[in-house]
C-alpha cells in the first residue's frame, strides 16, 4: 500500500513539474514577442502579473501573497520578505528571499519604470554567499551569465529546474547511503558538485571509485543536465565494469537514465565485493 501511495505522490509531483515547464515556455514566448516589438521586459507581468508597479497598500500585499502562492505551487519557488525601495526618478529596487527545496538566497532586482506597463530591468543580483561550496561552484557560471543579460524569468525557471534536479540527485544518493555503498563529499574545486565515494557495503575503507556528480546548464536545450567525472577508480573494478563506467561518462546524462545506471552500479558492487574482501 505504501508503494502505491509513493507512486501516486510521484505522479502528482511529475504533473506539477510538467506545468512548470509549460509556464516556462509561455514566459519565453512572451519575451520573444516583447523583443519583436522593441519593448523591454515587464517585470511585473513576468513575476507577479501586475499591470503596474504597486504602491504601499493592501493591493500590494495581495499581489505579493498571490506571487508566493503561484510560485510555490507551480514551479517550487517561494518568495519571502518581499519589499521594494524607491531609488529616485522612476527607479525601484525589489528585494526578496528566494526559497526552494534545495536552495535559498537573497535576490535584488532593480527596474526603471519607463512608462505604465513597460519596465526595463537594470540589474539582477543573487547573493549566494551562504550557499554550500559544492552547490555554489556548479551554479555560479550560469547565474552570472543569466543575470548579466538581465533575463529574470529565464533565471527563475533555471533555478526551478536546478532545485528539481538537486532533489533527484539527493534522493538517489540517500538511497545509496542507506545501502552502505556510498559516502558523500562536497566537491571543493571550481567545478563544484558532490563526490560519491563508492565502496564495499562491509567497509567504507574499501573504495572502488570516486565519481564527481555535478550539474550544468546546457545552453542548447536550456535545461539542467547531470555530468559525471571519474576522479579515482580501482583498477580491478574498472576491468570488470568498463562499459558501465563508460555509460556514466556519457555527456550529458538525463534524469530518466540515472536510476538505471546507479542500479547497475549497485549490482556491480555486490558482484565485485566478495572477491576483494
Amino acid at each position: 500500500m505504501m508503494e502505491e501511495d509513493l507512486n501516486k505522490l510521484e505522479e502528482t509531483r511529475q504533473n506539477l513539474w510538467d506545468k512548470a515547464l509549460e509556464l516556462r515556455d509561455k514566459l519565453k514566448e512572451y519575451e520573444e514577442a516583447s523583443r519583436s516589438k522593441n519593448k523591454s521586459v515587464n517585470l511585473n507581468e513576468i513575476v507577479s502579473k501586475q499591470k503596474q508597479i504597486p504602491t504601499e497598500s493592501l493591493d500590494e500585499m495581495k499581489n505579493i501573497t498571490q506571487l508566493r502562492e503561484m510560485t510555490q505551487t507551480v514551479i517550487g519557488i517561494n518568495y519571502r520578505n518581499v519589499n521594494k525601495k524607491w531609488l529616485g526618478d522612476n527607479i525601484w529596487q525589489y528585494k526578496a528571499t528566494v526559497e526552494m527545496k534545495e536552495l535559498q538566497f537573497k535576490l535584488e532586482v532593480t527596474i526603471d519604470q519607463q512608462k505604465q506597463g513597460v519596465n526595463e530591468i537594470l540589474d539582477i543580483t543573487c547573493h549566494l554567499k551562504e550557499t554550500e561550496i559544492g552547490y555554489l561552484q556548479e551554479i555560479s557560471p550560469w547565474v552570472l551569465a543569466i543575470t548579466k543579460i538581465k533575463n529574470l524569468s529565464f533565471l527563475m525557471s533555471v533555478f526551478s529546474d536546478y532545485s528539481h534536479q538537486c532533489s533527484f540527485r539527493k534522493k538517489i544518493l540517500k538511497k545509496l547511503k542507506n545501502k552502505n555503498i556510498v559516502t558523500i563529499e562536497n566537491g571543493q574545486d571550481e567545478r563544484g558538485g558532490l563526490i560519491a565515494c563508492v565502496h564495499s557495503s562491509k567497509s567504507a575503507d574499501k573504495v572502488y571509485a570516486k565519481l564527481l556528480w555535478r550539474t550544468q546548464l546546457t545552453p542548447k536545450t536550456e535545461t539542467i543536465d547531470h555530468i559525471f567525472t571519474i576522479e579515482e577508480i580501482d583498477d580491478g573494478f574498472l576491468d570488470v565494469n568498463q562499459q558501465l563506467i563508460k555509460n556514466f561518462c556519457k555527456k550529458p546524462q538525463k534524469k530518466d537514465k540515472l536510476e538505471e545506471l546507479w542500479n547497475n552500479l549497485c549490482i556491480a558492487i555486490d558482484e565485485y565485493s566478495p572477491s576483494k574482501e
